[in-house]
């Protein structure tokens, strides 16, 4: 019995570190002409990461996704969608525009619990 336990032990933390688990992330970023908005964000090291954004109202802006090593996507318009797999922990989300608006910010994240 005791066997059987400490074997579906190693077997629940063999599958913890292995299989990789969703994780939702949501905001809104909210720029002026004057002001850019940006939201800091963390990964885990080799989580794979898309979401998407989009103009609520549908005005345009510059998006761009920032890592330590510099620019990893950026796109102008109303909406777009991303993916990358995060080498680091930190990335800057901003957003810039000629007038006020209000980007809807949502996807997850994939990376093993432990």
């Amino acid at each position: 019995m005791f066997v059987a336990v400490v074997l579906v032990i190693v077997v629940v933390l063999a599958v913890l570190l292995v299989v990789p688990v969703s994780h939702p992330f949501h905001d809104e970023l909210t720029s002026s002409s004057s002001t850019p908005a940006d939201e800091l964000l963390t990964f885990p090291s080799g989580a794979a990461v898309s979401g998407q954004w989009s103009v609520i109202g549908g005005g345009s802006v510059s998006f761009e996704i920032v890592g330590a090593g510099g620019p990893i996507d950026s796109a102008t318009g109303s909406s777009g969608t991303f993916a990358f797999t995060a080498t680091i922990g930190i990335y800057f989300f901003e957003v810039n525009s000629t007038s006020p608006e209000t980007v809807d910010l949502s996807g997850s994240y994939s990376a093993p619990i432990l």
